[in-house]
């Protein structure tokens, strides 16, 4: 039979050359899963690190805006954290919410923004809107970002922090930022399709020549 023949010489080769092309492909998703846990876990210690600073080297005392000021970035870093948490559980290639974890999520960022702030973040509709039936299935966390940044410079305006302490702050939040970029990167960017074609046609035929390379010995 020519085509066992084929089969029987062809598999072992084909095999090889899948199993490769496999691996490479496994390997790299878990490189990119590691890569955005370390991007999450240096966020998270980033957002503590400036609450401490905050809390610890702020004068509080010196006016009643920096007051006002601190206790908004503060609140601004929590609320980062749920607008990124939304964001990337109700964005990408595939993603599924059910309506009550976007109803929850929602419900998170509503407890930490105030009317004004929910219309800059959701535009166009009340502050009471259901995430489930919102028009936004999330929001741009640079512009809580933006927020802190205009915090910091009030506190400085007054005085009330050190420029090295605060310059040490603003860097901080730029990897911030980054680390969030760097987490939507590895979230958005799928395998390339050529690679992925390749991959699954060459899956395909090793499986329809298998049976025929095993036909002899069964």
């Amino acid at each position: 039979n020519p085509l066992g023949t084929i089969a029987e010489k062809g598999s072992p080769v084909l095999g090889i050359l899948v199993s490769f092309l496999l691996v490479f492909k496994t390997q790299t998703a878990n490189s990119k899963f590691w890569q955005a846990l370390s991007h999450l876990g240096s966020m998270m210690h980033l957002l503590r690190s400036i609450g401490i600073t905050v809390c610890s080297m702020f004068q509080w005392h010196k006016d009643k805006e920096v007051r006002q000021s601190s206790k908004r970035i503060i609140r601004f870093l929590v609320l980062y954290y749920y607008i990124v948490l939304e964001y990337f559980l109700r964005t990408g290639a595939g993603s599924i919410t059910p309506d009550a974890i976007s109803d929850r999520l929602r419900n998170e960022v509503r407890a930490l923004a105030g009317e004004h702030e929910l219309g800059i973040l959701y535009p166009g509709e009340p502050a009471d809107t259901k995430g489930s039936e919102s028009k936004h299935r999330s929001t741009r966390p640079t512009i809580v970002l933006f927020w802190i940044s205009l915090c910091m410079r009030k506190v400085l305006d007054h005085e009330a922090c050190e420029p090295p302490v605060m310059a040490g702050l603003a860097a901080q939040l730029s990897a911030v930022g980054s680390n969030f970029w760097s987490m939507d990167q590895i979230d958005k960017t799928q395998f390339p399709l050529p690679y992925a074609q390749i991959v699954k046609w060459l899956t395909l035929f090793f499986l329809s020549m298998l049976p025929f390379s095993l036909a002899k010995d069964c």
